[in-house]
């Protein structure tokens, strides 16, 4: 879980892979919820 945000902070990413990175965020998030 902590590759993506590894990737984030130093790779730029493109659009697709932003947007997968965001899906993936929301879901640990509302996991991190329950």
């Amino acid at each position: 879980m902590a590759q993506g945000l590894y990737n984030h902070s130093t790779v730029p990413l493109t659009k697709e892979e932003e947007e997968l990175e965001m899906k993936a965020r929301e879901r640990e998030q509302q996991l991190n919820r329950v």
